[in-house]
Formats: structure tokens, C-alpha cells, sequence
């Protein structure tokens, strides 16, 4: 558990994941558990304070990776697009709602695909 206090004259990270508590400046994050770069961080809004919305966007990706891994993807899909809205200057929400769309289009092209068999089956059994 990851999360960042900021009441406005004091900022600090608090990770709560191993026995205890740590509280890592910034400047730690940028190269553990991986390297990120300046572009990394902007473009997944990594290190800064979330406004109430991003809040509520991050907690609803969160629940879509739930609902995706539980073969929940139309709902997923829903999370994802929400997040999306309240956070569209982030690359990770696109990304989510992508990944979502592509199986659902893979489903679909399936579906098509044993329709279109079935179709093919029937007409020559009608021959």
C-alpha cells in the first residue's frame, strides 16, 4: 500500500507493504523497483498528489484490473473508461481501455468466425 500524505504544507510518501512503515522521499521512487524516467512520470502522473477525482479514477482502474482478471471485462471496460474520463492525461487509463476493447474485439471476431461456420454448415446440409 502506497499513498502520498499532502495537507498542503506538508507533503510526504508513506509505503505500507512491509513490517512497519517507510517513508521514501520522491527521489527514491525514480529508481526503485525500476528506473523511471522524467517521461515515465508524467505520463503515468507518478509522484505528485492526486486531486478527489484522480482518487476516484485510480480506485476504479484498480477495480477494473479486479474485474478484468476475473473475466469480468465488460465491467472492466466500464471501470477503465471511467478512470479514463477523470484521469485522460495519464497513459496507463488509454492503455487500460485499450487492452479491454482488443478482447472484447477478439471475442467478437470468434463469435463471427463460429457463426459464420455454422452458416456455411447449414447451407450445405440444406444442399
Amino acid at each position: 500500500m502506497f499513498f502520498r500524505w499532502d495537507d498542503g504544507t506538508e507533503v510526504f510518501n508513506v509505503e505500507a507493504c512491509c513490517p512497519g512503515c517507510d517513508t521514501h522521499p520522491d527521489e527514491h521512487y525514480k529508481d526503485w523497483p525500476n528506473k523511471l524516467t522524467d517521461i515515465d512520470v508524467k505520463m503515468n502522473g507518478y509522484l505528485r498528489s492526486l486531486t478527489p477525482e484522480e482518487e476516484l479514477g485510480l480506485f476504479l482502474e484498480t477495480r477494473g484490473h479486479c474485474l478484468y482478471d476475473n473475466g469480468r471485462i465488460d465491467e472492466a471496460l466500464v471501470c477503465y473508461a471511467r478512470a479514463y474520463e477523470l484521469m485522460p492525461d495519464t497513459f496507463s487509463r488509454i492503455a487500460n481501455v485499450h487492452k479491454a476493447m482488443d478482447y472484447k474485439l477478439k471475442e467478437f471476431q470468434r463469435k463471427y468466425q463460429e457463426l459464420a461456420a455454422k452458416l456455411v454448415v447449414e447451407e450445405q446440409s440444406d444442399d
